[in-house]
Order: C-alpha cells, then structure tokens, then sequence
C-alpha cells in the first residue's frame, strides 16, 4: 500500500502498472463524459426541433380557426365590402389581414 503522502509514481513497485491504469481509467471517463454531453446534445437538437414543428402547428390550427369564427362573426366581411358603421380602422385591418397592428411594448392599442 502506497502511503497517503507519496506519489505512486515514486513507488517504484507502484510506477508502471499503477499509473498507466489510472491514466487509462481516466482517459476512458474523459472519452464517456464527451461522448454523454454530445448524446445530449443531439438529443436535445431533436426535442427542440420537434418541438418548434408542434408549435407551428398549432399556431397554424388556431390561426385558421381564429379566421373561420371571425368570418362567422362578420358575415365573410373582407376588404373590399363596406365598413359596418361603427367600424373603426383598426378593427377593418384586423378583419383584413388577420392580426393586430404593432405597438411598441408596454402600449395597448385604443379600440373605442
């Protein structure tokens, strides 16, 4: 046994066989913890990935029902047919287009 304040390169019963295990032990969980961290990483490229197509999805599912029960509620109301009274402008771009002007953050938009 090799006491606490020696070296085990020091040793010389201890020299060959000793150090070049534990360098061996050490280079093979440096080689697993790389290859752990890249694992995780393309699993995790995967996940996002999968997620980002789920979100498009159901942005694109409620976006198209957002436009049927718009239309149900204007009665097919598009641009070039006139404006109900009381409309205002920005209620005729939200028919038009599908989605609310830009404000800058933290302003709401006035609807009357």
């Amino acid at each position: 046994m090799i006491p606490p304040d020696r070296n085990p390169a020091d040793v010389p019963e201890c020299r060959c066989a000793d150090v070049r295990r534990i360098r061996e032990l050490n280079e093979n969980n440096t080689k697993k913890f790389i290859e752990e961290r890249k694992r995780q990483a393309v699993m995790q490229s995967r996940q996002m990935e999968l997620l980002r197509k789920l979100h498009t999805d159901h942005a694109d599912k409620l976006r198209l029902e957002m436009n049927s029960v718009r239309r149900q509620i204007c009665g097919g109301l598009g641009p070039q047919q006139e404006r109900p009274s009381g409309a205002s402008a920005m209620q005729e771009n939200l028919l038009a287009t599908g989605t609310p002007p830009r404000t800058p953050l933290g302003e709401l938009p006035q609807i009357p």
